[in-house]
């Protein structure tokens, strides 16, 4: 895994539109690495605020799916779009 500056533009884009997209949301990006083989991939989490249903993350990821990111996957082959939910903060 190697990213070429278009690639790394890509990324910038990815946030901005994900931000449009998943309003209450936060992003990060994440490497895993391989044990077997060392090889990495590029993980971009959509970390969803905890009071985001499962069903609103899905529509909202249905809808970012079919308007952008199919229409823009092929700039960065290597990287996986995740959600992720974060934990209602204990009082």
């Amino acid at each position: 895994m190697s990213y070429y500056p278009s690639e790394i533009h890509f990324i910038f884009e990815l946030e901005l539109q994900a931000r449009r997209y998943f309003p209450k949301a936060t992003f990060y990006l994440e490497v895993n690495i391989a044990p077997d083989d060392g090889s990495k991939t590029l993980h971009f989490i959509v970390k969803h605020h905890w009071e985001t249903s499962v069903q609103e993350a899905n529509e909202q990821m249905e809808k970012f799916t079919n308007e952008w990111y199919l229409h823009n996957m092929d700039r960065a082959e290597d990287l996986f779009i995740i959600n992720r939910f974060s934990e209602k903060p204990e009082e």
